[in-house]
């Protein structure tokens, strides 16, 4: 990949309308950033829609759960 950051949504209908480019039915993560940024995670505001990280490890990672538009 490409990229330099770690783009992540704001809010649920923004990731999955994100998501839907490439799959119609989009797996969802929530971000712990409570924890994340306790434990030195920074991140930084891309846009009004998307923040940025580094990177962030799988500990902070859950499925989001429940029905998607």
């Amino acid at each position: 990949m490409t990229r330099q950051y770690v783009h992540l949504s704001a809010d649920i209908d923004y990731a999955v309308k994100v998501g839907k480019r490439r799959d119609q039915k989009p797996v969802l993560l929530k971000i712990d950033t409570v924890s994340a940024v306790e434990n030195g995670v920074v991140f930084y505001i891309g846009n009004d829609k998307v923040w940025l990280c580094d990177k962030i490890a799988p500990e902070y990672l859950s499925e989001l759960k429940g029905e998607l538009t």
